[in-house]
């Protein structure tokens, strides 16, 4: 038996906090047994351990016809995710995966295909939201600095005002430092793994027997903006793995007094685009209106319109068997039958999967499923290369 199976269609950046439809194929050259198959999406951690973000489910246990099955699955990247950063070795894994019966012929054995690929996540920060500055004033061995707010924009000058009178010299450097954080269960809080990035210059200012007056650094137009991430898995099993980064902007303040004793310190600034008190705002209107519409998830119509009619079910020996028909009039392709079994009226048992390839307009064809005993009802949910093809529910004999 072959297996093929590819993402064929995916966003090169994918925006955190939306979702996002990553196309997948497969193709079974005969028909096979399949354990799971599902989208998951990894981050890249720096011991090279996958840390599982999100996973999809595709196709669940069951049996599928040989052909080709093409799905649009969508999934959801959570709002806290850290962007990725090539500065800081964050990536991050999309990948396709089966588990089927291994090759070996031992029935209890799986094998696990896949196919992978890396994706960009980016943070679309707002550039008008409010910022809040405040004056920073520092008077240290004799040295009195005074800035006149503590956040800046990108390609902004900074202005240091400074009053000295046992200074021989005075350098001012504007710093930049980032790193990840990773938390886990096998290294715990201080990762040995974590390589050692260190602090970066991005302007200096000097002045020699300063007494009064003011310095100018200007912050780099490409500057990366101050930010700080973090991402903790929702299962209570890994409760212990954090995942997150940190870009931080300091000035780093230096001085020699005559007497020859050093006086260093650092004051934390932030760099961010937004609007400052004194900045134009833009008008915003009264009845401001929505710039988003009203839509489904993808690949989830508003109003299911069903295409696939159940003539009838019976019960088999070997569990159960449903005939159905195309009432559309057009052909589908890597057709999929979802049975979940409803027992007691309340508890859904197990899902079996059913990949039937293709049926014709008007065409009706016979399936066979598995379902535990004691089951009086079946949910059926179908789905094709096309697009979903609408549910039903049926009564099952005893």
């Amino acid at each position: 038996m072959t297996v093929e199976l590819k993402i064929v269609d995916f966003p090169e950046e994918a925006v955190i906090g939306q979702p996002v439809v990553i196309k997948v194929k497969l193709d079974l050259d005969n028909a096979s047994s399949v354990s799971y198959a599902g989208l998951r999406l990894s981050a890249v951690r720096p011991c090279e351990k996958p840390l599982f973000i999100e996973q999809k489910e595709i196709f669940c246990n069951g049996s599928l016809m040989e052909g080709e099955y093409s799905r649009d699955v969508p999934i959801f990247l959570p709002a806290m995710l850290v962007p990725s950063s090539n500065q800081r070795g964050i990536k991050y894994k999309l990948e396709f995966y089966m588990r089927v019966p291994s090759d070996a012929g031992d029935e209890t054995s799986e094998q696990e295909i896949s196919d992978a690929n890396e994706i960009v996540l980016i943070e679309e920060r707002a550039r008008n939201k409010a910022l809040v500055v405040n004056p920073v004033v520092l008077a240290i061995k004799g040295l009195k600095l005074d800035l006149q707010k503590d956040i800046y924009k990108p390609g902004e000058t900074i202005k240091i005002r400074y009053e000295s009178k046992e200074l021989r010299e005075l350098k001012v450097l504007l710093m930049e430092r980032s790193n990840i954080q990773c938390n886990c269960t096998q290294f715990g809080r201080i990762c040995t793994q974590v390589p050692n990035i260190p602090s970066s210059t991005a302007g200096a200012a000097k002045t020699s027997n300063p007494t009064s007056g003011a310095m100018l650094l200007q912050v780099p137009k490409t500057a990366e903006l101050s930010a700080r991430h973090s991402w903790e898995p929702k299962e209570k099993s890994n409760w212990n793995d954090k995942f997150g980064d940190f870009n931080e902007w300091y000035l780093a303040v230096s001085g020699t007094k005559y007497t020859g004793e050093a006086v260093n310190f650092e004051i934390p600034i932030e760099i961010d685009e937004g609007t400052i008190a004194s900045d134009k705002k833009e008008p915003v209107s009264f009845f401001e209106t929505s710039r988003t519409t009203l839509k489904a998830e993808p690949g989830i119509d508003l109003f299911e319109i069903k295409k696939i009619k159940v003539l009838g079910v019976e019960r088999t020996p070997d569990g159960i068997s449903i005939e159905l028909e195309n009432e559309a009039s057009t052909a589908f392709h890597g057709c999929t039958c979802k049975i979940t079994g409803i027992k007691d009226m309340f508890f859904e048992t197990t899902p079996y999967m059913i990949g039937f390839g293709t049926i014709d307009p008007g065409m009706q064809t016979r399936i066979d499923g598995k379902i535990m005993a004691g089951v009086s009802e079946i949910n059926l949910e179908f789905d094709s290369n096309e697009g979903k093809l609408g549910s039903a529910k049926a009564s099952v004999d005893a």
